[in-house]
């Protein structure tokens, strides 16, 4: 009797990209089914099939291999492969100090991806509009015909050919080739702090991916999670909806944290890393590179509200120091009035090693930010007219109390008191 020994719902995407994912056993027997969990989500599903004879095809003479699969009622069922995966064997290698090693295995996976999805010419199409936005291309880029974008280091297993676990987000209409070897290296590079030794060499300057792309791969990637989730709300940020007074009408998806680091010439994207920001939240440990004289930290791309809970370099604990557009502070709270929030022109101690880093970032609307700021400003004006006035008549009491008419005064207000305790006394 076949029984799911694991089962995962991928419930927090549009009704048409929602599907489950189960791990079934049957004696020794192991296998994964994908099904459908709406309607709408069973063409998505089912195309499974034919994004693997497709690919298949185009890397047919490539010893890389796709997921057996086979089509069952509402879904697909795939083989059940366990292996080591190219993430994990990277990692080895950083781990037992051979970053050449691990380097040059990263590099040759991405020059793979570029030199197999480069095919033709790029060209934007109503189709990758859809799908990635509206993007601007800084120069001529080529491109696969048909594109798994999800060829991250995770998804490849080491087996003998090479076996693609995971290609559920595959198109037939052009997207860069270099989006796809930008998306193993963020992935890869990205998710953890002791990938930085890789990330110092440049890799994607090393691969021929300028600056100028960087910032439309970033794009793309974040209008590809919006497309997945639609107009799909998770229930972690229902809050917002349901709660009174709270006015935060946007929602982080695909949000990083970018760090950049100057070596005396300014802030550039290519001595930049990201970090991803879960459920509102980022907590990493930043390596600081050798002559970094100043650092720059940007939550998002957005106008937030941000709550430092730790921005300090390591070692000695000392709080970071920075200027911020736009910004002021209340409490732990640091709000950004703008698009592409940033706090920069952050000095680096001297013998620094990390920076250590623990925010919340909730997005706001701008807008309303603005308006918190014009009315913390009138309060501010209100509260430092009063604080004139009383100053004011502070001064005139004091220039009074020193008249010869109020001295006089008060010695016959001194009279007048002992008179009448005198009279007090006399009836008592």
């Amino acid at each position: 009797m076949k029984t799911v020994i694991y089962s995962k719902f991928s419930n927090e995407r549009a009704r048409k990209f929602s599907i489950r994912t189960d791990i079934c056993q049957e004696g020794e027997c192991r296998w994964v089914e994908k099904v459908a969990n709406t309607q709408e989500a069973l063409p998505h599903v089912e195309g499974i099939l034919r994004w693997r004879r497709e690919l298949e095809q185009k890397f047919a003479d490539r010893r890389i291999a796709f997921n057996q699969c086979e089509k069952i009622e509402k879904g697909v069922k795939l083989a059940y492969v366990q292996a080591e995966n190219l993430e994990e064997y990277l990692d080895e290698r950083l781990d037992g100090g051979r970053a050449d090693e691990a380097y040059e295995a990263l590099m040759a996976y991405v020059r793979f991806l570029q030199e197999t999805h480069s095919e033709t010419e790029f060209v934007e199409t109503a189709q990758f509009e859809q799908v990635f936005g509206k993007v601007k291309f800084p120069q001529k880029l080529r491109c696969g015909l048909v594109s798994d974008i999800d060829l991250v280091c995770a998804n490849l297993l080491l087996t003998d050919p090479v076996t693609v676990i995971d290609y559920e987000w595959t198109f037939d209409f052009p997207i860069p080739g270099n989006y796809l070897a930008y998306r193993a290296l963020h992935y890869y590079l990205e998710t953890h702090s002791k990938r930085q030794v890789l990330k110092n060499r440049e890799p994607y300057r090393q691969v021929g991916i300028t600056d100028e792309e960087l910032i439309a791969y970033r794009k793309m990637e974040e209008n590809f999670q919006r497309y997945i989730t639609g107009e799909h709300v998770p229930m972690r940020e229902m809050y917002r909806d349901i709660s009174p007074g709270v006015k935060e009408i946007k929602v982080l998806m695909g949000e990083n944290l970018q760090i950049y680091e100057s070596f005396g010439t300014g802030f550039e994207e290519h001595h930049s890393s990201l970090y991803p920001i879960r459920e509102e939240q980022v907590q990493v440990r930043v390596p600081v590179s050798e002559g970094v004289d100043f650092m720059r930290v940007d939550p998002g791309s957005c106008a937030c509200a941000v709550k430092i809970h730790k921005l300090n370099f390591q070692p000695g604990d000392i709080p970071a120091q920075y200027f911020c557009e736009n910004g002021w502070v209340s409490g732990q709270w640091l709000y950004i009035a703008k698009e592409d929030p940033n706090l920069t022109n952050i000095p680096v101690p001297t013998g620094a090693k990390e920076l250590e880093i623990f925010l919340e970032v909730h997005p706001v609307e701008a807008s309303f930010l603005e308006g918190m700021a014009r009315r913390m400003r009138q309060d501010k004006e209100e509260l430092q007219k009063l604080r004139a006035q009383t100053e004011h008549q502070r001064r005139q009491i004091h220039e009074m109390e020193n008249t010869k008419v109020w001295r006089a005064y008060q010695g016959c207000r001194g009279i007048v008191k002992r008179e009448r305790k005198k009279e007090r006394e006399k009836e008592q």
